[in-house]
């Protein structure tokens, strides 16, 4: 028999005991240490806990749940002992996600998908041979065969500078500037050396000509073989060209990419039309910089001035008819605006600069593009090849077939050049900060762009795959407006459907990039492709190549 004394202690130990118990510590029921999950993640203990994430709390709740980024984290409860999780890479809906090597197998979950791989280098990358990699057939092969082959063949030939290796030569002296400028002064009839075509320029042959307009800005001559084919109505002869040219054309170029030189110290520049180039099948125009340049033994082609050479209009030919005329002459005064300012006045340093080709094409094609003549010169058509072929082309490489200055990469480049333009708060101080730097190449342009080669050309890239349709904001070309001295357009919409160029009759298609069948075997340099993918899938990132996903649904 217990005395009261001891009831009284036998309930107080209990309820001392009670008092005294510590709560059970939380367990963790979800993730195990060490899982891969995907977004949202969820947490979850066996009592309420503050949760932390890499160090920082984010809720006190037995259950948490919300949106991790990928990659590892560090997962602890009530500040003890953290364990790993990872988060597998997902894309969202209208998100472009950039994905690496590290990341392993990818896991797209079920949805609509642009996938765009790169070559972010400037040499070409070839692709791991495997699932979802095509060995059957080489990119190393032309383009299947479309409407435009016919325009294909002709434009590989046109269009083109002259191109040769520029003599150890010197500028023109001073001393040459003390003609007197007034058009009266100007000679009649002169003569000029005319690069040979068929060699490159190698050689050239002496040309008569006869002056046949003249004003303050510029001088036109026509070779005398072709004096009788240089009249017709007034705005497609040869006059109506240059005046055209002369009072509306030269004046805006000069305010986009600046002045050309003097060398003559006539003040103005010199068209010369011949046949020859008609009869070439070679070239539309071209302007030649040994022009710019002494004559002497080393250069005994230059006529020490400032010359564009054109054909003759022919009204019913593409390449030759006024609209097309007019547009080459401003697509050549910026090559020799270009060489002008950026190299003959640093000719006699160890290093004078010279601007690439690919820039120096694709800023010419901008200048098409800016005078009102996209559709009239070669920009329509040459987009248009490129939009066909883009797996192959490289914006300043060579291309899958190891082709240097194509219709592609010129399309390509002017697309670039456009897109960036088109960024730029102040336009023309951009352009002429480009032809006046020392620097050149891409680099050239994206340091003046306040931008990255990777960021820019990446830009470009999705701006070329999701044409027409609701990506990324800045991911468009800016609508084109009309020229209302041309009635042409500027600027570019990729997806406007069929258009008729210059002569009215020839038509290219313009209907957004031609999607890739099958991934290619390589990339050449700068360059990409994409498909249209539907997951889920699983896509495995290679070394040395690039992948993103845009996520359309």
């Amino acid at each position: 028999m217990r005395t009261p004394h001891q009831a009284y202690l036998a309930g107080l130990v209990p309820l001392l005991l009670a008092c005294n118990a510590l709560p059970a510590p939380p367990k963790l029921i979800f993730p195990t240490p060490g899982a891969t999950l995907r977004n949202p993640v969820t947490l979850q203990a066996t009592r309420n806990v503050t949760w932390s994430i890499d160090g920082r709390a984010v809720g006190s709740a037995a259950r948490w749940q919300g949106r991790l980024s990928p990659g590892q984290h560090s997962i602890s409860m009530d500040g003890g002992a953290a364990f790993p999780l990872h988060v597998r890479p997902q894309v969202e809906v209208g998100e472009i996600r950039v994905l690496s090597p590290s990341d392993g197998r990818v896991e797209i979950e079920a949805g609509q998908y642009d996938v765009l791989l790169r070559n972010s280098t400037s040499s070409p990358v070839a692709l791991p041979a495997g699932e979802g990699h095509s060995t059957s057939r080489s990119l190393f092969t032309s383009s299947e065969s479309s409407g435009e082959d016919d325009i294909s063949r002709w434009k590989d030939k046109l269009y083109t500078t002259v191109q040769r290796r520029l003599p150890q030569g010197r500028p023109v002296p001073p001393a040459v500037a003390a003609l007197d400028a007034s058009p009266q002064n100007l000679p009649h009839h002169r003569t000029f050396h005319f690069p040979n075509l068929a060699d490159g320029g190698q050689t050239s042959k002496t040309l008569p000509s006869t002056l046949i307009f003249a004003d303050a800005r510029v001088a036109a001559y026509v070779d005398d073989r072709d004096l009788h084919q240089a009249h017709g109505e007034e705005d497609a002869s040869v006059s109506g060209i240059v005046r055209t040219f002369s009072q509306r054309l030269l004046p805006l170029e000069e305010k986009l990419f600046g002045r050309a030189s003097d060398v003559d110290g006539n003040r103005r520049l010199l068209l010369f039309f011949s046949g020859e180039l008609n009869a070439s099948g070679l070239a539309v125009g071209f302007f030649n910089p040994l022009d710019l340049m002494r004559f002497d033994d080393t250069n005994p082609g230059s006529n020490e001035a400032e010359v564009l050479y054109l054909g003759l209009p022919q009204q019913n030919d593409l390449n030759f008819n006024h609209l097309s005329l007019k547009a080459t002459a401003c697509h050549e005064f910026q090559h020799l605006a270009h060489f002008g300012n950026k190299t003959l006045p640093y000719l006699g340093d160890d290093h004078p600069p010279f601007e690439t080709i690919a820039v120096n094409e694709g800023m010419s094609h901008l200048a098409e593009d800016l005078c009102g003549y996209n559709t009239m010169g070669g920009n329509v058509a040459f987009v248009s090849a490129f939009l066909q072929n883009a797996s192959g082309a490289s914006l300043d490489g060579l291309d899958s077939l190891g082709r240097d200055d194509t219709i592609e990469r010129r399309g390509a480049m002017y697309l670039f050049l456009r897109k960036l333009y088109e960024q730029q708060s102040y336009q023309e101080e951009w352009l002429k900060s480009i032809i006046h730097s020392h620097e050149s190449g891409l680099e050239n342009i994206v340091q003046k762009s306040n931008t990255t080669i990777d960021q820019a050309v990446s830009d470009f890239q999705w701006t070329v795959i999701l044409a027409g349709q609701d990506g990324p904001g800045k991911h468009k070309f800016a609508a084109p407006q009309i020229n209302p001295a041309t009635g042409d357009y500027m600027g570019i919409d990729l997806t406007q459907g069929e258009v008729t160029l210059g002569d009215g009759t020839t038509r290219v298609q313009l209907r957004g990039m031609r999607e890739t069948q099958g991934w290619p075997e390589a990339l050449p340099a700068r360059g990409f492709a994409s498909m249209r993918l539907y997951g889920p899938l699983e896509l495995e990132v290679p070394y040395g190549i690039q992948v993103q996903v845009y996520r359309r649904s």
